[in-house]
């Protein structure tokens, strides 16, 4: 149960809500899409240093959250701003040929392990997104950070943060080249594989991705040719007695082409094939351990695209992954994998949006490398123009260092309040459990944010 303190903060929130957004009325306000794509491309922002595969968002399309959450209005013709139909979505800030997004979110989340201590922790996550307002071209740039406070008294942190960039220029009807950079940084989690064992404190990952991209459209034949490099830093970590745990053995940089043949059928079908080819290079050529752990890997994929917009749009794909380390000793990691995005819209108010990823971890002294497999659903019900119902289901599997595989199950719900285009209220509630059940069981979190965007 949460405690009574914040049963009666957030008792008073929700009774207060309707008139704070009475007060905010007609001042123009903008919640953020997520997500790093420009409308009709299927950039999705640069790989991580440590992924070489992950979800692919089928072209021009947006989450399910994006369509019932933001106002995706472009200009007309002549370069004048579109005015905003919905009443409960956001305009922005016009800055120039610009809009400026920006938007705080306080979020409240109390969880309960079956056993163990629960924990109340507080959330603030400010963005600032900032669009082109063009008749051509498109240029998208963020800047995101979280703060995280325990309020059963621990110290509060920075959890992570993340300044995004992405251009894509319209060459003519049948050619467009994309680029983009991307900086995060984030804490090293105890649950993270990777984590030192004698750790006491959560040291900081720094990660850096670029992505240049051309693709070209001849008669039904498509062409996609992508170039990603990313580098990724990893800061030592301390002990109990405040010593240095050296982590410079992972830091790494990756480097990879990739190339996309597709051929378009019936004018909704376009069946592909992705091959990619990359190398990771470790900054020590020789671990502390005496490895060589620099390698090259590889990746083969098959699938498609289907694009029945406003129905259905998807991109799905089934490949093969296999990354070779530099040294004879260490093993091969080789796997499966399973990208790609669907977004159904089997009525008006109905959006089912599926989400899939293939993600690993690199081989090391310890093992061949870990593979992990996510799937996210979310069926969202538009009940009210400014009430939105969510269902949620969560799955991963995680398999370590050639182990037996983990799984991770989560079901839950999330309800949406637009009070007007300033203020968004949402209550959010999951359970979650794993096979086989760690030591504090199954886990219930319930959270409940505020959202204020201009």
């Amino acid at each position: 149960m949460l405690p009574r303190g914040i049963l009666l903060t957030l008792a008073a929130l929700m009774l207060a809500a309707p008139a704070v957004a009475q007060q905010a009325g007609a001042d123009p306000n903008a919640v953020a899409p997520e997500g790093f794509v420009l409308r009709g491309s299927t950039l999705v922002g640069p790989v991580p240093a440590e992924r070489t595969s992950g979800p692919v968002r089928p072209a021009g399309t947006m989450t399910a959250d994006d369509r019932l959450l933001t106002g995706a209005i472009g200009p007309v013709a002549g370069g004048a701003p579109m005015a905003n139909p919905a009443p409960f979505e956001a305009l922005g800030i016009p800055l120039g040929s610009f809009i400026l997004y920006p938007s705080i979110e306080a979020t409240i989340e109390h969880s309960v392990p079956e056993i163990g201590d629960a924990d109340t922790v507080l959330r603030l996550t400010p963005e600032l997104r900032l669009e082109s307002d063009w008749t051509r071209h498109e240029t998208v740039f963020s800047l995101r950070g979280s703060y995280e406070s325990d309020l059963d008294g621990g110290e509060g942190s920075w959890v992570d943060g993340a300044a995004e960039g992405a251009i894509r220029v319209d060459i003519d009807r049948d050619r467009f080249a994309e680029a983009g950079l991307a900086y995060a940084i984030s804490r090293q989690e105890s649950d993270d594989p990777d984590y030192p064992p004698l750790a006491v404190d959560e040291p900081l990952v720094h990660a850096l991705d670029v992505n240049l991209a051309y693709e070209r459209s001849v008669g039904p034949f498509l062409l996609r040719l992508e170039g990603l490099g990313g580098r990724t830093v990893f800061e030592d970590a301390h002990d109990a007695a405040d010593v240095p745990i050296d982590q410079g053995d992972r830091t790494n940089n990756v480097y990879e082409a990739r190339a996309r043949v597709g051929y378009e059928l019936l004018g909704t079908l376009t069946p592909f094939v992705d091959l990619g080819i990359g190398r990771r290079v470790y900054d020590r050529t020789v671990d502390s351990m005496g490895f060589e752990r620099s390698g090259n890997f590889y990746r083969l994929r098959g699938g498609i695209i289907y694009d029945s917009a406003p129905v259905l749009n998807a991109e799905l794909a089934l490949g093969f992954y296999r990354e070779e380390p530099d040294d004879p000793a260490l093993q091969i990691l080789d796997a499966w994998t399973i990208d790609g995005s669907i977004l159904w819209s089997p009525r008006e108010l109905l959006t089912i949006s599926v989400d899939a990823a293939t993600t690993f971890r690199p081989p090391d002294p310890d093992g061949p490398g870990s593979v992990f497999y996510t799937v996210n659903v979310d069926a969202a019900y538009a009940y009210r123009e400014n009430f939105d119902i969510h269902a949620l289901m969560e799955f991963e599997a995680e398999r370590l260092d050639g182990g037996s595989p983990t799984y991770t199950y989560g079901l839950g719900a999330e309800a949406v309040w637009r009070m007007n285009r300033t203020l968004a209220l949402a209550a959010r509630y999951m359970h979650e459990w794993k096979d086989p059940l760690p030591a504090e069981g199954a886990e219930d979190t319930v959270s409940v944010s505020l959202t204020a965007s201009r």
